[in-house]
């Protein structure tokens, strides 16, 4: 050390050495201040982060809640979807099951109302075959009454005409002959008649109502009327006790009834299963010739008397749907 140095003065030394002192404690406050402001921003940057990390799992936790939500909200309406498919598949299934039913109901009914009309059809078609077999039945006892009318006047010498189709036993000409423009008869053909009225009183009592006990029985009351029908040719009349040829073929006619009646006095006692009497009378002029003719002729075969049998038609409850409610109006 110099001399000069030796001789500085000490309270300078002790400044120096102050200042000296009070830096190194200033630079290590500045260094503790450093450390803190170190220790200040890490910890705040660790705040920080952890906050971060906090706001982000808290975000993360919220929209896991959300998610979780969202699915549960997803889950519900899902199972409320297949809660309503489940619904409309049961609705869909009781309609089903409604429309099978009503299905066999309609086919139950269907095939019942079948059923009847099979049978209402079965129930017509015997009553249809009762009535054809009560009209064949009654044409074949007409049959057979006629043929046994014809054999038996056939005996007597009388020639007679048979239409079985409509029940009609014809007095030509060749059993009975008027003249043209008269109602009586000849004492020939009088006597004729007589024979006619004798054999119509050996048959017709067994087809009358009031049969004998040794008639057929499935003859007894079938016979409902005879009618008289008397017949002209187509000669007009000139005057005189006829008007016309109607009234000429109904007197014919009457004239016939008296004499079968005043031979035979039965024949008006003779009465149908309705206690109507079997006999009757009408004329037809010259409406229904056997032969026509386009100009006044005096034929013989058309001036004649036909006796029309009418047998018993089937009972009301036989007769057709249609003749029934006819018959209900009062048509006969």
């Amino acid at each position: 050390m110099s001399e000069e140095d030796v001789g500085a003065n000490p309270l300078e030394d002790d400044g120096a050495g102050y200042l000296i002192s009070v830096s190194d404690m200033m630079a290590g406050l500045l260094f503790v201040f450093l450390i803190t402001l170190v220790a200040f921003v890490i910890n705040f940057q660790a705040a920080t982060d952890e906050k971060e990390v906090q706001t982000r799992n808290a975000e993360v936790e919220r929209d896991a809640a959300a998610y979780a939500r969202q699915e549960a909200e997803n889950a519900r309406e899902l199972a409320l979807e297949e809660a309503r498919a489940a619904e409309e598949e049961r609705d869909a299934a009781t309609l089903a099951r409604q429309e099978a039913e009503n299905a066999r109901k309609r086919a139950l009914l269907e095939k019942e109302r079948a059923e009847a009309q099979r049978d209402a059809a079965r129930r017509e078609k015997e009553r249809l075959e009762s009535v054809r077999d009560g009209l064949t039945n009654a044409r074949g006892l007409r049959r057979q009454m006629l043929d046994d009318i014809r054999q038996r006047l056939k005996e007597h010498g009388i020639r007679v005409e048979i239409d079985h189709d409509h029940g009609v036993l014809r007095l030509t000409e060749n059993a009975i002959s008027f003249e043209s423009g008269k109602a009586e008869l000849a004492a020939s053909e009088r006597a004729k008649l007589a024979r006619i009225s004798a054999v119509l009183m050996d048959v017709l009592p067994c087809y009358a109502a009031s049969a004998s006990a040794d008639c057929d029985a499935r003859t007894s009351g079938k016979l409902e009327a005879v009618f008289i029908e008397g017949h002209t040719d187509n000669v007009p009349l000139g005057g005189g006790r006829f008007r016309d040829n109607w009234d000429l073929s109904a007197q014919r006619a009457m004239y016939t009834y008296r004499i079968l009646a005043t031979h035979e006095p039965e024949i008006p006692v003779l009465r149908n299963a309705r206690d109507q009497p079997l006999f009757s009378v009408s004329g037809y002029g010259d409406g229904r010739p056997v032969v026509k003719h386009t100009e006044p002729t005096a034929e013989p075969r058309n001036r004649r008397i036909d006796l029309r049998f009418i047998m018993i038609p089937p009972s009301a409850t036989q007769e057709p749907e249609p003749v029934r409610t006819l018959r209900g109006r009062g048509v006969r």
